[in-house]
């Protein structure tokens, strides 16, 4: 299901000209280096969903809360 949707977004962000094609990229400096990351990460930086509960953003904290 993310992958129609990356798809979907990606082809209506080329058609509205804000990045190059569906699979475009460019090249990202960070402190370990300069990786090659997709054009679409600019513009839909998330997925669609998360875990659902008292922790919806950061599921993988539930086990490191203090009782």
């Amino acid at each position: 299901m993310s992958d129609s949707a990356n798809a979907v977004i990606a082809a209506g962000l080329t058609r509205l000209g804000l990045i190059q094609s569906p699979d475009a990229t460019f090249d990202y400096a960070s402190g370990s280096g300069t990786q090659e990351v997709s054009q679409l990460q600019l513009y839909y930086m998330h997925g669609l969903g998360h875990g659902i509960g008292l922790e919806v953003h950061d599921p993988d904290q539930y086990y490191f809360r203090r009782a």
